[in-house]
């Protein structure tokens, strides 16, 4: 804070410019894993109507029997594999001995649900390692505002354990969002694969359907979950470090025309009425205040003079404080 507003102002701009390129790169990095994913499931249903089908369309009764034992070790051995990449989220599996009353319709509906499972860990992984290092960033950038160098938090530091992985939108993290998103595809995919069956639909007409509601729907709600995790982790992570020291925030809205009305209201009502910092609550008071909200938390001292001798007061006027 030695330096002035402004130039803080752009720091934070820099690093909102900087999380957008670094969401590009996840989000292109996601997209290749949807397409090649895709791809394994269009073999898969080609396989099947292979074995099954008859002038390229599978008579639905032939699904109806008891799971090949060949297929039921295939299941087998995916859930094995998952188990042991992911041992973590190895509860969200089908219970093992249900294999064994599957037919092959509901076999084929189960290696869809695995194959989604499998997304969603890798899904996880990357988008904590993105966040992590978001976090560390936005705090470290306080910090340095706060004039505590440009290094003070590393990656396990508490400020960063504590808002990656938070439950802050309708009590869930971002862990159980995508979850939620995985589940919710796989009931889409699998039923879309009934029907279309039932009603003997060719295979390039199953793949093509398939295929679009995959790679849509994964590509759709990871932008939307990375953009919006993204803003909450940038503002939390400097809430972290700022509400040690400032009783108060005002919120700035994005410069450019993505900002909306609701915003830019709670954006001008804060600048006469600032919000506390330790009663934020994301959505209502602190962003972002809805999906793919990019608004910002900045910290209000109404007399800066009084705020900075009492701050130098309170650290002896400490070295930390030399220059403000």
């Amino acid at each position: 804070m030695a330096k002035d507003a402004q130039y803080w102002a752009e720091r934070r701009d820099d690093l909102l410019a900087q999380l957008e390129k670094s969401e590009e790169v996840l989000n292109a990095k996601l997209a290749k894993l949807y397409k090649r994913e895709a791809d394994e499931l269009q073999r898969d249903i080609a396989a099947y109507y292979q074995e099954y089908g008859r002038d390229n369309v599978i008579e639905y009764r032939k699904l109806l029997v008891s799971l090949k034992e060949q297929d039921r070790r295939l299941l087998m051995e995916k859930m094995d594999e998952f188990e042991k990449k992911y041992p973590k989220w190895a509860y969200l599996m089908p219970v093992r001995a249900s294999i064994y009353q599957l037919n092959e319709l509901e076999g084929i509906q189960t290696a869809i649900y695995l194959q989604q499972l499998e997304i969603g860990a890798i899904e996880i992984e990357k988008l904590t390692e993105h966040l992590s290092a978001l976090a560390m960033n936005a705090a470290n950038l306080a910090a340095e505002e706060m004039g505590f160098g440009t290094a003070f938090y590393n990656i396990n530091a508490e400020a960063i354990t504590m808002t990656v992985g938070a439950a802050w939108s309708q009590d869930k993290s971002y862990s159980e969002r995508i979850w939620d998103n995985r589940e919710k595809l796989a009931a889409y995919l699998n039923d879309d694969f009934a029907k279309m069956l039932a009603r003997g639909v060719s295979y390039d007409q199953m793949a093509r359907e398939l295929r679009e509601r995959f790679e849509d729907v994964s590509v759709r709600d990871a932008k939307r979950l990375i953009f919006t995790e993204g803003s909450f982790v940038f503002n939390e992570a400097q809430a972290q470090v700022f509400a040690q020291d400032f009783d108060s925030y005002y919120i700035e809205t994005c410069k450019d025309k993505r900002v909306c009305k609701i915003c830019r209201e709670i954006a001008a009502n804060s600048e006469s009425e600032p919000f506390s910092y330790k009663d934020r609550q994301p959505g209502a008071n602190f962003p972002p205040f809805h999906p793919w909200c990019r608004c910002s938390a900045v910290p209000y001292v109404s007399d800066w003079d009084a705020w900075i001798d009492d701050y130098v007061a309170k650290r002896g006027g400490d070295a930390i404080t030399k220059g403000r």
